[in-house]
């Protein structure tokens, strides 16, 4: 494991909420309304939906989980 690599995946997720912020219709919708952007660097997504004019986070959480894990906080 690296050092400081919990500091990057904070400065990580930081910079994709700070595009979502900027551009939230960028990322395409499911079935749920519920939009899905992958965080470089790290595979984990951070899954939102736009309601009015507030961006709601559902979740980050590892990629290759079980996207069902998240679907209950909808």
């Amino acid at each position: 494991m690296s050092a400081g690599l919990g500091s990057d995946f904070v400065v990580e997720c930081s910079e994709a909420l700070a595009r979502i912020q900027r551009n939230p219709e960028w990322v395409g919708v499911d079935a749920y309304g519920v939009r899905s952007l992958r965080i470089r660097r790290f595979p984990y997504v951070i899954h939102y939906r736009i309601e009015g004019e507030m961006i709601v986070v559902f979740a980050i959480m590892f990629g290759g989980r079980d996207p069902s894990a998240w679907q209950g906080r909808i």
